[in-house]
C-alpha cells in the first residue's frame, strides 16, 4: 500500500513552555547564588556557557552531533524515562537531551479532532544538574497508533522534535555568526524555517499505517520564546560589547506574577520576556498516563548592554501585587533595581512593593545599597536579590574572558519553600 492510500495519523506540535526542574542540585546551586559573589557568576556561567558550546556543536556537526539511543537507561538521568528512546548532544559537562512521552491511551484511540497525545521534553543538563526543560505538547488526529506501531511512532516523533531543535539552533547560530543582533527576530525566523524542515509527511511506520508531523503556529512562537536565552548567548559570543548585564527572576510562589521593565538608564535591551508573565510553580499538565515531569519553577530573563564605556547602565523591574483590603495576605508586589555606574560601586535594591513610581525608585536608591546581596520579607513572602561583584572587570559567563559582565538574580518565594534566612 502506498503512502498516498495508507491511513495516516496526524500529529501536531502546539504549545511550548520553558521552566526549571525542581531538582536538588539546581536548588542547592541557586541557594548559593542568592548570597552573591562568585557563586552568582558560577550560576550564570553554568548554563550560558553550556548553551553556547552546545549551539556551536549542533551548528557545526548537524545530525552527526546527536547520539540516538533505544532507551535512556544508560544516560543515568533520573528525570528521563529509562524505558523510552532519547536523542542527545553532549559537550563536556553540558548535555541537551530530548524525549517524547506518549499517552498510550490517547495514541490507541481513533480521534476525530486533535487531542493531546504526549509531550516532548528537552532538558539542558550542566554540572549543576538539569537547569532548564522545554516542554512541547503534541496532539494527535486520526486512526489508532498501538501495538507494533507505537514504538516506531514514538521514535519518529522524537526524531522530528530533535530535527526541529537542531535546525532552529543551527539557523540561529548561523544568523548570529553572520552579524544578526536582534535576538527575538533571529529566534522567530529560525523557528519558522525549522518548523517547515522538521515536518514529516506520510511516513509509513507499520503495515497499513503512516504518520504525519507538523509544527503549528503555537509551537513556532513558543520555541522562538523558549530558545531566546540560547540565541542571546550565541549573539553575545560574536558581538563586540563594553558592558553586559544578565538578569534572572524566579517565581517560587503559588501565584502568577507579571513583570515589567519600568525604568531604563542608558541601556540597550537585548532580551526581555515577551509578556512578563511568570506562572506559579507547579506540575505542567500532561495527557492521561504521562508523568514525565515533577514540579517546575518559571523564570524570566533579561539582558542589557551598554556599548559606551563612558556611561553606566541601570534598570528597575516591577510586578504589581495581588494583595488588597479584602485579601491582605496576597503577594505584596516586587520592585528590583540594578545600578552599574561608570564610576564607583554597583548597587542593588529590592522591596516588597509593586506600586512605587519607578523613576522615583531610581532617583532615591541608585548608588545606595552597594552590596552583593540583599533580601526583604513581608508576611509569608520573601525576595532575594544578588549580583556577582560591585566593580572592576569580571568574567564573561559565556566565554570566561575578562570584561565588564555583571549578573543579577532575583528570587521570589512564599512560605519559605526556597530558603529561609533573616531579612537584612
Amino acid at each position: 500500500m502506498s503512502a498516498a492510500t495508507t491511513p495516516t495519523a496526524s500529529f501536531r506540535a502546539t504549545q511550548v513552555t520553558k521552566a526549571a526542574p525542581e531538582s536538588l542540585p539546581f536548588l542547592e546551586v541557586l541557594q548559593l547564588a542568592v548570597a552573591g559573589g562568585e557563586a552568582t557568576y558560577d550560576f550564570f556561567a553554568g548554563d550560558y556557557g553550556a548553551l553556547q558550546r552546545l549551539a556551536n556543536q549542533i551548528s557545526t556537526g548537524g545530525d552527526a552531533a546527536w547520539t540516538n539511543v533505544a532507551t535512556a537507561a544508560g544516560l543515568n538521568y533520573d528525570f528521563l524515562d529509562a524505558t523510552l528512546p532519547a536523542s542527545y548532544v553532549r559537550d563536556g559537562d553540558a548535555t541537551l537531551v530530548v524525549q517524547f512521552h506518549a499517552s498510550t491511551q490517547v495514541m490507541g484511540e481513533a480521534t476525530t479532532d486533535y487531542k493531546q497525545a504526549g509531550i516532548a521534553t528537552t532538558y539542558l543538563v550542566t554540572d549543576q544538574g538539569p537547569v532548564d526543560v522545554i516542554v512541547s505538547y503534541v496532539e494527535k488526529l486520526g486512526p489508532p497508533v498501538a501495538g507494533a506501531a507505537l514504538l516506531p511512532a514514538i521514535t519518529a516523533i522524537l526524531g522530528a522534535v530533535k530535527t526541529f531543535f537542531q535546525q532552529v539552533i543551527s539557523k540561529a547560530f548561523s544568523a548570529a555568526e553572520g552579524g544578526a543582533t536582534d535576538a527575538a527576530e533571529v529566534a522567530a525566523d529560525a523557528a519558522e524555517e525549522a518548523g517547515e524542515e522538521a515536518a514529516v509527511d506520510g511516513e509509513i511506520i507499520a503495515d497499513e499505517l503512516a504518520i504525519s508531523i507538523e509544527f503549528g503556529p503555537l509551537a513556532i512562537v513558543g520555541i522562538a520564546i523558549a530558545i531566546i536565552t540560547l540565541v542571546v548567548s550565541v549573539i553575545l559570543f560574536f558581538l563586540a560589547k563594553t558592558m553586559t548585564c544578565f538578569v534572572k527572576v524566579y517565581n517560587f510562589t503559588d501565584e502568577e506574577i507579571t513583570l515589567r521593565l519600568c525604568h531604563q538608564y542608558d541601556l540597550e535591551v537585548k532580551q526581555e520576556p515577551k509578556t512578563g508573565v511568570l506562572p506559579a510553580m507547579g506540575v505542567p499538565p500532561a495527557p492521561p498516563g504521562v508523568t514525565a515531569l515533577s514540579k517546575v519553577i518559571y523564570r524570566a530573563d533579561y539582558t542589557f548592554l551598554n556599548s559606551d564605556d563612558l556611561k553606566g547602565l541601570g534598570a528597575v523591574i516591577q510586578a504589581t501585587g495581588s494583595a488588597s483590603p479584602s485579601d491582605p495576605t496576597g503577594f505584596p508586589g516586587l520592585t528590583a533595581m540594578l545600578d552599574v555606574p561608570s564610576v564607583g560601586d554597583n548597587s542593588i535594591y529590592v522591596s516588597m512593593d509593586g506600586s512605587t513610581d519607578c523613576g522615583t525608585v531610581w532617583s532615591n536608591f541608585a548608588g545606595t545599597f552597594t552590596k552583593v546581596a540583599k533580601s526583604t520579607c513581608s508576611g509569608v513572602y520573601r525576595i532575594y536579590m544578588a549580583t556577582n561583584q560591585l566593580r572592576h572587570k569580571s568574567k564573561d559567563p559565556i566565554t570566561g574572558a575578562d570584561g565588564y559582565f555583571y549578573e543579577f538574580i532575583v528570587v521570589v518565594e512564599k512560605d519559605g519553600f526556597f530558603i529561609g534566612s533573616s531579612s537584612d
